[in-house]
């Protein structure tokens, strides 16, 4: 849950892809902008007033939370993916879009 505050996404999951073996498998688990209405409404209010309110008022990261869900561009990444040499097998939206799952694979060697 922390790709999308990486600065340089590119370069880290290069750097991965390098070191996976032929057939290995990179997955990478974010938090996105959801797609459904209600969940996109409770991420952007709910979440940093509930998120403070748990923390004893930590309300500064949790709008940072927020707004880094709400930047991160999906489809950019799975580009990054792709860009890093990976196949892209596997993109599953989970929790009313709330949560991706990316799955990348190292193709097998010729």
């Amino acid at each position: 849950f922390a790709i999308r505050n990486v600065p340089d996404r590119r370069k880290a999951i290069q750097q991965i892809a390098d070191r996976l073996r032929p057939g290995g498998r990179l997955a990478v688990l974010e938090l996105c902008q959801p797609s459904f209405l209600p969940a996109r409404l409770f991420v952007k209010y709910a979440v940093p007033m509930i998120g403070a309110l748990m923390s004893g008022g930590a309300m500064r990261e949790y709008a940072h939370l927020e707004k880094s869900v709400l930047d991160f561009d999906a489809k950019a990444f799975e580009s990054v993916v792709t860009g890093a040499g990976l196949e892209l097998v596997e993109v599953t939206s989970i929790n009313f879009g709330t949560v991706t799952l990316y799955v990348g694979k190292k193709p097998a060697a010729a």
